[in-house]
Order: C-alpha cells, then structure tokens, then sequence
C-alpha cells in the first residue's frame, strides 16, 4: 500500500466555519430524537435537538453535565451529520475513493469523553452497521498518552467492532484526519501519515459523515471514567468541547489500493487471507544510507515477507509477522504483535518502537551477527524497567530476551537467537543509549 495522500478528484463538500456563521441546515442535521429505540442518545448522552454553534473559527461540539431532560441521570451532547450520503460502490476497484477529512482536537482532556469523526450508516431492519471511524479519547489525552482509537465495520452487529489504536501527535492540538474509503480498503491518515489501513474489514453501501462528542457508558472501559458525573443542578452545570477547525470529503483516485503484482525479489504473502499480499513498493526516501527499496504494509493482517535483493526498509503493521531478508544493508520493523525478522549476510538493523504502540510488541531476530543493530525506539532507562531473561523467543529459535516495561504502557519485548546475558557482559553485545529527532531509543550493537 502507497503511504501518502490519494490526490483529490472532486470537493462533495467542504466546510471551514471560518466565518462563525450558523451551520446550514441544507448541508448538515443532527442525531434527532425516536421514542423507540432513540438513536439520539449515547452511552450516557442525549445529543442535543438543535445544531450545534460555531465560534472563533471552529465547530463546537460540546458534552455538558447538565442535561435539562434526563437532569443528573445523563449527560448533554452534540453531534452532526451530512444531509448527504456517500457511496464508495461507484467506483470499480481500481479507479477510486472517497475521502473523508477533518481538523479537530479535544480542548478540555478530562477523561471520560469521545470526539467522533465518522462515516456511518446503521440499517435498522437489519441490525447491522458499516463505519470506519476514528475516535479521540479523552482518556488519553488527560493522561498525555496520545493514541487515536480506529474502528471500522462491514455489515456487521453494533459493538466492539475492529478497534486499533494508533499513534496520534497530540489530541488536545489540531491533528488532520483522513479515512479514505476504496472499494477494498480503508486507510487512516493522521497529518498525512498512513496510521492503518484495513482489507479484510471494508464499509459498505452508503455512508453519512458524522462527527459528534459524547461520555460513553461503563461497557467501553478505555473510553469511560467513574469521575466524570453528571449533575441535577443547572447552576453546576460545565461544558467540555471537542473543536473541529474544518471538514471535507472529496472523491480520490487511486494510488493507494494495490495489487499483488510480482516484484522481482520480493514477496509477500497474507496468511490472514491466505492469498498474495498487495504492496506498493517504492524507492526508500529516508535518512538512512544505503538503502534503495521500502515497503511499508501497514495493517492488522498477519504477513511474510522476503526478499533476495539487497538494502531494503521493510516496515509491517499490527499483525503477527515474518520478514527475512538476504544480503546488502537493511532494516526491518515487525511493528506490533509477535514477529519473526531474519536477518541477511551483511549489515542489519531491527526496529521496535515502543513510541506509544497499541498493543504488546513481540520481536524475536535471527541471524543477529557482527556488525547488526536493534533499536528499540521511545526506550530510557529512566522511564522503562529493563529486564534481561535467557531461554526466551520463538520455538527452535530462543535466546537473550528484553523486556522493556512501564507502568500502563504495552510491553516491548527483542529476542536475539543464539545470545545469552553472558554476551552482555564479555564485550560481544554493547548497549547504549541517545536521542535523535526528538525521539530516546535504546541500542544494542553486535560487536563480534
């Protein structure tokens, strides 16, 4: 999959609330009212019957803890969404998308509340749901551990869904998101940077874009807080807002959805979907000498990748992995999840980035030899207790394991094959540590 933006064919809609006007009820309505199964009301909210205000150049959605018709049973939200729906279907599967687009960020990170930017249609005579969403926690953003929740759902029961979370710069600064909706696939943007993308789960029919802000109930437990109540008395009432500076959505052509054309020297392959994986492959642009090919696949499908030629960067997503490469200069990041790297006959390097990762990491290398390095990125010993274990990995392919852990943080965890805690100490392994770019890592080099 390309990593950058689809180019945008044609504006469906757009709206910058720059000029503090109220919004148009010919392009917008709001989440209204049933006696019967009432889709206005949320978690712990009822969403306002009325659109929401625009103010200082921005849409504010706002969750007050006075709600005058459930008084110190629930909370008052706002939400809207497009008169217009959108349909990805009139698009065949390689000439486009649609793009959804929004500017937003939490401005009081008080836990317990959701920003929602979403593409969204419930069928009532069905039951069933097709979403691809992303939600802003203000869980997160009170505790600074800055991740942006995905979701998406394919004709399937309201709840849980396909969650994933994601890195995000700040949510409590305006960050750019960006769903794009193909045919075959969803991708997530976050600044113009490819946070996830989904195949296997894919929205269909058409969709309205929603965005809203809500205090969910006590069943999503990463999203709710006990401390956040809502109160009987008006004059207690305090307002919380999630402020969206613009939003758009445009049709997109497609330089994103890709298929499984062979590449000489490369495969991979989805044992998830047990077929070829689709990749983009693409001339390595980054800071690292040496390097002449990058594949990123960023998403949730588990995959193996190889390859025969030298120097490339091979980054994969949230599954759980297998990448081997072969000769020259390379690096290699499994991402999350448990992942197998092999390394090749010259000089290699394995990432694992502990920068605010959705889940546990798992990397277990092989063929670690004089010359190679790991980084274990977002690590310091001040921060992170780090523990070395032998015996540790994959099966037939143990070793020295490190487990870098902190408090309410995903586990990073780096196996080398074939090492033991002795190499720590007899000079064949040196450990070090530094910051570049703004980012701590922890570096451990071969010497032997």
């Amino acid at each position: 999959m390309s990593t950058s933006l689809a180019p945008a064919t044609q504006i469906l809609l757009q709206d910058d609330f720059s000029d503090n006007a109220p919004l148009d009820p010919a392009i917008w309505s709001y989440n209204r009212y049933a006696a019967v199964d009432n889709p206005s009301f949320n978690g712990q909210t009822q969403m306002e019957q009325y659109l929401p205000t625009v103010s200082n150049g921005a849409l504010q959605l706002t969750v007050q803890t006075y709600n005058p018709t459930g008084p110190g049973n629930s909370f008052l939200g706002s939400e809207i969404i497009s008169n217009q729906t959108f349909n990805n279907n009139t698009f065949i599967d390689d000439s486009g998308g649609i793009a959804f687009t929004a500017v937003a960020r939490i401005v009081n990170p008080t836990p317990g509340m959701v920003g929602g930017i979403f593409a969204y249609n419930y069928n009532s005579s069905t039951g069933l749901d097709n979403e691809t969403d992303f939600e802003s926690l203000s869980n997160t953003a009170a505790s600074q551990n800055d991740q942006e929740q995905t979701n998406v759902y394919s004709n399937q029961p309201l709840g849980t869904g396909n969650p994933q979370f994601v890195a995000d710069p700040g949510l409590t600064n305006y960050q750019t998101y960006t769903m794009e909706w193909f045919p075959n696939a969803v991708l997530w943007f976050i600044d113009g940077q490819l946070v996830r993308e989904s195949t296997a789960v894919v929205p269909q029919g058409p969709m309205a874009f929603h965005l809203n802000f809500y205090a969910p109930a006590s069943n999503w437990a990463d999203a709710y807080s006990a401390s956040l109540l809502p109160t009987a008395n008006p004059e207690d009432n305090t307002t919380y807002t999630f402020d969206v500076e613009s939003v758009s959505v445009a049709t997109i052509a497609n330089n994103t959805v890709a298929t499984a054309i062979p590449v000489p020297g490369f495969a991979a392959f989805d044992t998830t979907t047990d077929q070829a994986a689709p990749s983009v492959i693409q001339p390595y642009t980054g800071p690292v000498s040496g390097l002449q090919n990058e594949d990123i696949d960023i998403t949730s499908d588990s995959l193996n990748i190889s390859v025969s030629t030298p120097n490339w960067f091979i980054h994969s997503g949230s599954g759980n992995d297998a990448i081997a490469v072969s000769s020259g200069t390379n690096v290699m990041d499994g991402g999350t999840g448990s992942n197998f790297l092999s390394g090749g006959s010259r000089t290699d390097t394995f990432f694992v980035d502990d920068r605010g990762p959705a889940a546990d990491i798992w990397s277990t290398v092989n063929n670690f030899h004089a010359g190679d390095a790991a980084t274990i990125w977002g690590v310091t010993p001040q921060d992170f207790a780090l523990t070395w274990v032998d015996g540790q990995g994959a099966a037939g392919y143990t070793g020295l394991t490190l487990h870098a852990t902190a408090s309410g943080e995903p586990t990073a965890s780096l196996t080398l094959a074939g090492f033991s805690q002795a190499d720590l100490n007899n000079g064949r392994l040196s450990v070090s540590f530094g910051t570049v770019g703004g980012s701590n890592y922890m570096y451990v080099y071969d010497n032997s």
